[in-house]
């Protein structure tokens, strides 16, 4: 069989995409914060089947995938692709990322400073930003960054975006986020964030070209 290493490497250029981390987002002073026509509420957790299409260092990618979230750090996801929803899973925290691949009994385990500079992603935006963006809603403006939020349809009392424009200002590079569901605030069950890897999984290392 092969190994799921084999494929991480191929696609570790765009891999970053699922970390979308649980902290602060900071915009600066100068930067134009134009609201979205509804005020939303705080996010307290998140579900989305959502798809990421958008310009890296090595081409076009599109990737769509699973994402649940919830307060204060608690974020796990899959892939949902022809490689099958069980190709693997992933687990984020604050500073660390886990991601376990069932089929070739291997796990990929490392500090999430050390797992981005590793991908060297080369896009003009923080993760924090990126998470603010996606989950919250609450950014339209960047220095070094425009976002669109289009397609809104009712939801509960208010409407949410179903889809999202990133256009970066110095490259031109974008970044399109279609959701096909979402979900906010919804009832997550503490169980379904856990990620068991078995004593005999083999660890592999994500090195970058």
């Amino acid at each position: 069989m092969k190994s799921a290493f084999g494929k991480l490497r191929l696609f570790s250029n765009f891999v970053w995409i699922f970390i979308l981390l649980v902290l602060n987002c900071s915009t600066g002073k100068n930067v134009k914060i134009q609201k979205i026509p509804v005020k939303l509420p705080d996010v307290k957790s998140f579900a989305a089947i959502l798809s990421i299409k958008g310009d890296t260092k090595k081409g076009k990618i599109k990737l769509d995938l699973e994402l649940f979230y919830k307060r204060p750090d608690r974020i796990i996801f899959h892939p949902r692709s022809s490689w099958g929803s069980g190709f693997f899973k992933a687990q984020l925290s604050q500073d660390s990322i886990t991601m376990y691949f069932p089929q070739a009994q291997e796990y990929y385990k490392d500090e999430l400073e050390v797992f981005l500079k590793k991908l060297n992603w080369g896009w003009e935006m923080k993760l924090q930003e990126l998470l603010a963006v996606i989950v919250n809603k609450k950014i339209d403006s960047l220095p070094q960054a425009v976002i669109k939020y289009k397609k809104f349809k009712p939801y509960e009392h208010y409407e949410l975006p179903y889809e999202i424009e990133i256009k970066f200002k110095n490259s031109g590079k974008k970044i399109k986020i279609s959701f096909k569901e979402q979900k906010r605030n919804p009832g997550l069950d503490d169980k379904m964030f856990e990620l068991k890897i078995p004593e005999d999984a083999r660890r592999v290392d994500l090195i970058g070209d």
